[in-house]
């Protein structure tokens, strides 16, 4: 398994298709089962990306934080022209119609969720833009005081019981 991820990946696709690239040729003579992952904020996809992708069977991951508000809150642009959850909805959908129209069964666009504290009383919510979505897993895990929630770690932290419950709350109403 080869995964792009951290940043964001879709900054540098051409390193991403010479890497495929590469590696299917190695495999032609290795002979391994070869897999290729791909997490991204989905902000850069175009349809040329999301082409290639699909013809290289590349599994595509991406964040969705739960309705719109909670996601832009959680996943601000830095230009401010579109918002973050219309493009991740948007590629969510089309992705997956491509995946149909090929007649691709085994593919979805699989995405994870930031949990801060304004998450906390919305599980309904999120659970529901996830299915509304036709996303079918549903990775509910524990905020890390990592990256750029260090900076921010005050406002949006919350305590292991505090997380129980939003998980407890999750899994009830799945």
């Amino acid at each position: 398994m080869i995964e792009f991820q951290g940043g964001e990946p879709l900054l540098r696709f051409d390193i991403i298709k010479y890497i495929i690239g590469y590696a299917k040729k190695l495999n032609e003579h290795a002979g391994k089962v070869l897999e290729f992952s791909i997490v991204t904020n989905l902000n850069l996809m175009d349809r040329e990306k999301m082409d290639y992708l699909i013809e290289n069977d590349v599994s595509i991951c991406t964040s969705l934080d739960g309705p719109p508000d909670l996601h832009n809150r959680n996943r601000p642009l830095i230009l401010k022209t579109e918002n973050s959850y219309g493009l991740v909805k948007k590629w969510i959908i089309d992705i997956n119609e491509e995946y149909a129209k090929k007649g691709i069964k085994k593919r979805r666009v699989n995405a994870l969720m930031t949990i801060t504290r304004s998450s906390l009383s919305r599980w309904k919510e999120i659970v529901d833009e996830y299915v509304q979505l036709g996303v079918n897993d549903i990775f509910i895990r524990f905020l890390n005081n990592l990256g750029d929630a260090r900076s921010t770690w005050g406002s949006i932290n919350y305590s292991a019981e505090e997380f129980i419950e939003f998980w407890k709350r999750s899994m009830d109403y799945i």
